[in-house]
């Protein structure tokens, strides 16, 4: 079971002044201070993304998915669907198969970042010398202990692992990280229910170094199993190296376990997912360093002024050296879902220009059991400024049968620039600052003149490339708008209070149709103090009420409450089952429309409310006036106290400000009716020690405080 501890760092100052002898080794990222850290792939990296920077309303990011098809097996499912990510998009970024920023949520995978070694690196890894008895101590003397003093040389020469391995999963709708404490122990973040039952991070016991395999049980008992064999189905290797030089290549190590296999709790089902070869290649960006010598006078200085310089280093190197490339392979493509009711295939064959050997997902297509293709989904991209933007999904791909289609548009892609600009701020986003480095001025009595690089955030220049339209099937859409994310000085150590109090906030979810084809809204807040809503209503419009409910549009509503990494309902209505005995209003066109003043009684937690109006049988032909329900209510969180005080300063990154959702009213007969929702968030730090809460702004300065 995954068990709740805090990620933890050791920080050491030396009182003593030390020669910095270690050198720069091509082919490895690090710079020979800090440790070496090994990426998985484009597609892996992806998939990490929503473990280390979760969906939800406290980091400022929102679900826009594009279902495409779920695999269902008696009570599991398992869906295949399109993630965007709306965190904003860094200029050094790669973009997966489907696209900048999109991610294609269909099995699963476990990624890891080596950080340094392995953990399970014998002798040197970080869990092997703990569980050897071989941990690290509270401090080091490098003028008095020869030991300590090559002990930290080895650290600087990445020969000595000082610090736990981080790992990422994403699958079946779960998502987090984890790493190995001292013990051996699977920590993750956010603590949950799944338990480990087989890891290849093993240093106990019989370690079988060639077996990349995990597995993992959820809390219904559905195991699922990743990575196999070394060189196997599902495992992927990746490592770096510097073409042209001496030591360039560096052993691949293993950075991904997708997943091959899910079996069902009932014993009888088993769904399998079949991978093909991969191997795909990148240039990194430069490390960039800074060279200052102390000298003194004579002759050595003379001669060799060149050499004793001042001066900004790429990679450890003078001048413009070659760039070291990232390298991925493996069977670790997927091609192929397999159960017994049928199969999704994916299918990529369009050559990416961006990256060496690399490819993008052109289309999915779905067989039933008889192998006869019953669905396919085909994907469009644009290519601007060597990055791939997903513009339509389109089911279908003929003019004929080309009608379920969605678009999107982006703010200003063509004016990001490509990868390897410089014009980046401290979290690695788009700038606009004319930089020739990326070292900004430092605060020591090193500061010298060549340290001027503008790393500071610009929050105009962050939006552009993310995404800013989804345009649905019926015609309506979804405009995004953004703002960065920020830190308050108050909420760092030693500050004083956030200024927020608890206030009254509106809460509301409407469904019309038409709209997206799962024809679903959802609207997302968070509760820090239990307390009773008030003015809830639950509104019905237009219902036919036939005698079965599967006669028509079927109008559904539900409040759901965030459980670990699943939401579970807590309250729940639908206009056939809740449907009064009396006090409804007869509509002159037959149909029908109620209310439901229900009590809403909410615990402190991550909530949202959703609206539904699914088809309840077979074929439901569109009405002259559609149904609708609508679900709202006042709940109490934390408001602005000032709206005239000083802007917190801006941090990397966006968060959603604002969402406008249109809808065009296509069967509302010959008046072309615009309805506009507007849901508008604001953000307050609040940190309460009774309840444990503690909101982005407060992550954000811990983030701010690492990569300054």
């Amino acid at each position: 079971m995954c068990l709740k501890k805090g990620i933890f760092s050791v920080l050491m100052s030396l009182g003593v002044a030390v020669p910095l002898m270690a050198q720069y080794q091509p082919g490895r990222l690090a710079n020979g201070i800090t440790p070496n850290i090994s990426l998985p792939s484009t597609e892996a990296a992806s998939l990490g993304k929503y473990g280390e920077w979760p969906v939800s309303l406290y980091t400022g990011t929102t679900s826009v998915t594009v279902p495409l098809y779920e695999i269902k097996i008696g009570a599991f499912s398992l869906p295949i669907q399109l993630s965007y990510h709306t965190g904003g998009v860094k200029v050094d970024d790669v973009p997966s198969w489907t696209g900048v920023n999109w991610t294609l949520n269909a099995g699963g995978a476990i990624t890891r970042s080596i950080i340094g070694l392995e953990d399970e690196d014998q002798p040197n890894g970080f869990l092997y010398r703990n569980q050897h008895n071989l941990p690290l101590k509270a401090s080091y003397n490098l003028q008095g202990s020869d030991a300590d003093y090559v002990f930290m040389r080895r650290v600087g020469r990445n020969e000595m692992d000082t610090e736990p391995d981080m790992f990422y999963y994403n699958f079946a709708g779960q998502s987090g990280r984890f790493y190995f404490d001292v013990e051996g122990k699977m920590r993750c973040v956010p603590a949950n229910t799944l338990k480990l039952l087989r890891t290849p991070v093993n240093t106990i016991g019989a370690y079988t170094p060639n077996d990349k395999t995990w597995e993992l049980a959820d809390a219904q008992g559905n195991v699922y199993t990743f990575g196999g064999p070394e060189g196997g189905n599902g495992v992927e290797d990746s490592g770096t190296f510097t073409p042209n030089t001496q030591s360039a290549l560096e052993l691949p190590k293993t950075t991904a376990y997708y997943l091959t296999k899910i079996v069902l709790n009932n014993g009888l089902d088993t769904v399998y997912l079949d991978y093909v070869q991969k191997a795909e290649m990148y240039e990194l960006p430069y490390t960039y360093s800074y060279k200052k010598v102390m000298t003194g006078s004579g002759w050595f200085e003379s001669e060799y002024s060149d050499l004793l310089a001042n001066q900004i280093l790429k990679n450890g190197q003078q001048g413009s050296p070659v760039r070291t490339r990232m390298s991925a392979g493996g069977q670790s493509m997927l091609h192929k879902i397999r159960w017994s009711g049928g199969e999704v295939v994916f299918n990529a064959t369009q050559e990416r220009e961006d990256i060496y050997f690399g490819m993008n997902l052109k289309s999915v297509a779905v067989y039933n059991k008889k192998q006869q293709k019953v669905k396919e989904v085909l994907l469009t991209y644009d290519y601007i400024n060597k990055r791939y933007f997903l513009t339509k999904t389109a089911e279908g791909g003929s003019a004929a049968t080309d009608s379920i289609v969605h678009k999107f548009e982006y703010y200003a892609p063509s004016s990001l620039p490509a990868r390897y600009s410089n014009a980046q701020d401290h979290w690695g986003y788009y700038n606009a600052a004319a930089n020739t480095h990326l070292l900004p001025p430092h605060f020591s009595q090193m500061a010298v003149v060549d340290l001027n690089a503008n790393r500071e955030p610009n929050e105009s220049a962050m939006v552009l490339g993310a995404l800013k339209t989804v345009t649905y099937p019926t015609g309506g859409s979804s405009e995004f708008v953004y703002e960065g994310n920020r830190y308050s000085a108050l909420g760092i150590p030693g500050g004083g209070n956030p200024s927020g109090q608890l206030g009254t906030v509106s809460a509301m979810a409407t469904t019309y149709y038409p709209q997206t084809n799962t024809s679903e809204q959802i609207y997302s807040f968070a509760v820090p103090v239990a307390h009773i809503a008030a003015n809830a209503l639950v509104e019905f419009k237009n219902y036919g009420r036939p005698p079965h409910p599967s006669q028509t549009f079927w109008p559904k509503a539900r409040i759901e409450r965030l459980v670990g990494q699943t939401y579970q309902t807590v309250y729940s209505w639908d206009a056939h089952n809740n449907f009064p005995s009396s006090g409804y209003t007869q509509n002159p066109n037959g149909t029908v429309s109620f209310n439901i003043s229900p009590t809403l009684t909410f615990q402190i937690g991550e909530y949202r409310i959703v609206t539904e109006m699914p088809c309840g049988g077979i074929d439901c032909d569109p009405l002259t006036v559609m149904p609708s329900v609508k679900v709202s209510f006042d709940y109490t969180t934390y408001v602005q106290t000032d709206p005239g005080q000083t802007a917190d300063p801006i941090a990397g990154g966006l968060r959603i400000k604002e969402i406008l959702n249109t809808q065009n009213g296509a069967f509302a007969g010959k008046r072309k009716n615009i309805l506009t929702i507007q849901a508008i968030f604001l953000y307050i730090l609040v940190t309460s020690t009774n309840t444990g809460l503690t909101s982005i702004l407060k992550a954000l300065v811990s983030e701010w405080a690492t990569h300054v």
